[in-house]
């Protein structure tokens, strides 16, 4: 029995696919943004087929991200994955631009183990030194 009242059976909708789900589109993730849309654990793919009611996942984990639910929840989910990756790519871009500003890294400069413990005695009786030259004048705090 359909319907209302007791005994009434009520049609149960699987996570994420919302009652209406006739429509599906498609959206090619670069791999290089695909971590950001799946988010760690998940946790972003599944925020935004929570919100927008859309299933969304990625078949024979490929590149292709399928989008299925209503019209409405297919083009919600679109323009948030949309905006992941825009936003994604502007902090890659960010990062490449900040790289590229301080120039190659640095190789450290290699000890050798006698030199070490010579370096490290060096700094102790300078840090003994200053400690028994400074005074500090509790009224000038």
């Amino acid at each position: 029995m359909t319907g209302f009242g007791p005994g009434a059976v009520v049609p149960v909708v699987p996570y994420g696919l919302p009652h209406s789900s006739g429509h599906q589109d498609f959206i090619d993730v670069p791999q290089d943004v695909k971590g950001s849309v799946i988010g760690k654990q998940g946790k972003t793919i599944k925020g935004i087929m929570w919100q927008t009611g859309a299933k969304l996942f990625f078949p024979d984990n490929g590149n292709t991200l399928t989008m299925r639910g209503s019209y409405d929840a297919v083009h919600q989910a679109r323009h948030q994955v949309e905006e992941v990756m825009m936003t994604t790519r502007a902090r890659q871009q960010q990062y490449a631009q900040k790289q590229a500003t301080m120039g190659p890294s640095q190789p450290r400069p290699q000890v050798a183990p006698h030199e070490r413990s010579q370096i490290l005695a060096d700094l102790e009786l300078d840090l003994a030194s200053l400690a028994n030259t400074t005074e500090i004048d509790m009224d000038d705090i």
